[in-house]
């Protein structure tokens, strides 16, 4: 049965992996741009850009089962 000291923990621990994924995205986005602009090829950092963001989907979905669990937790239900 989960607690909430525990989901807590989880919940900051899933913010922290949100936080730095946006900033790999963002950090990839400019890498990638810098690149087109003197004309490298792209394709495997695009493609990767692709698979960061949906791990990042991943993450927020994961932190929104966590959020549900603190709210059933707060709410008697687990």
């Amino acid at each position: 049965m989960p607690d909430k000291e525990t989901e807590l923990v989880h919940l900051a621990e899933a913010d922290r992996h949100i936080d730095e994924a946006e900033r790999h995205i963002v950090d990839l986005e400019e890498l990638i741009a810098d690149a087109s602009a003197r004309g490298q090829d792209t394709r495997l950092a695009a493609a990767t850009l692709v698979t960061m963001r949906e791990t990042l989907d991943a993450f927020n979905v994961h932190r929104d089962v966590i959020l549900r669990t603190l709210d059933d937790i707060e709410n008697g239900r687990l």
